[in-house]
């Protein structure tokens, strides 16, 4: 998926009064976003959301005329919302992501650019990278037995894992053989020598790609809040969507906090 950030071309209608005509910029910054317009070429249903996501600044989901208005270009003045009425296909007053991915899918199909104007932080979605067998099925393993979040398995959650994997119980003995930071847990690279020798663990996790990912999946956040106080489980969403910032679904340990390396 590409992009650009640039300013918008010119306009055949007459822009609506009181707005900013936006200045070409390199890069866009938690500063900057009011003036930067954003060229996506190529559609991906991703990229689509994540875009969307990125205009709606009050987290409802929808694009009221304020936010519409501020976020794509030719929709027309405050009085006369043209361009606005046209966009909302259901006429409710709102442009919903389906009525905004319609308008990226129509543009780029016929070779045109789709321009918008994130008032919310916007990274495109990623291509996705190979995952090494070996790791993907360590992740997977890692939320098969873990009972906490700590990121090391405990001798206890080692023989619930040879009980999964229908291995004698004697093996067990090999934890501290296996544990040589000697921290009473085994870590991923720990583990690794043993995962890669179990054939059948390899192809479970190809099997289960979703399960095999690090981080924290989409719907939990909301839970974890919810235990903390009720209240703050009705933001979990909104956090969430802000926070994934490539799109996959999941909270990795850098996009919960991003000095992580």
């Amino acid at each position: 998926m590409t992009s650009s950030l640039v300013a918008p071309p010119a306009q055949d209608k007459k822009p609506p009064e009181k707005t900013t005509q936006p200045t070409e910029k390199k890069k866009a910054d938690d500063e900057g976003l009011q003036d930067v317009w954003v060229v996506l070429r190529e559609y991906d249903e991703k990229t689509s959301r994540m875009a969307f996501s990125s205009c709606d600044d009050s987290g409802d989901d929808r694009l009221n005329l304020r936010e519409a208005m501020h976020a794509l270009p030719n929709m027309g003045s405050a009085s006369k919302p043209s361009g606005f009425r046209e966009l909302d296909a259901n006429r409710n007053g709102f442009v919903h992501w389906d009525e905004f991915d319609a308008r990226f899918r129509r543009l780029t199909a016929i070779g045109n650019k789709f321009l918008f104007r994130p008032s919310l932080p916007f990274l495109p979605a990623k291509e996705k990278e190979p995952v090494d067998p070996v790791e993907k099925a360590i992740n997977l393993v890692m939320n098969m037995v873990a009972d906490d979040e700590e990121p090391e398995i405990s001798k206890t959650e080692f023989v619930k894992l040879l009980a999964a994997l229908k291995q004698p119980a004697k093996f067990a003995a090999s934890f501290g053989r296996l544990d040589k930071d000697e921290s009473d847990g085994l870590s991923a690279e720990e583990l690794a020598p043993v995962i890669a020798k179990v054939p059948a663990l390899l192809a479970l996790a190809n099997t289960a790609p979703d399960a095999a990912k690090p981080g924290i999946p989409k719907g939990v956040l909301q839970k974890r809040l919810g235990r903390i106080h009720p209240t703050l489980a009705r933001w979990g969403k909104q956090i969430f969507r802000n926070a994934d910032r490539d799109g996959d679904g999941r909270l990795s340990s850098k996009e919960i906090d991003p000095s992580t390396k």
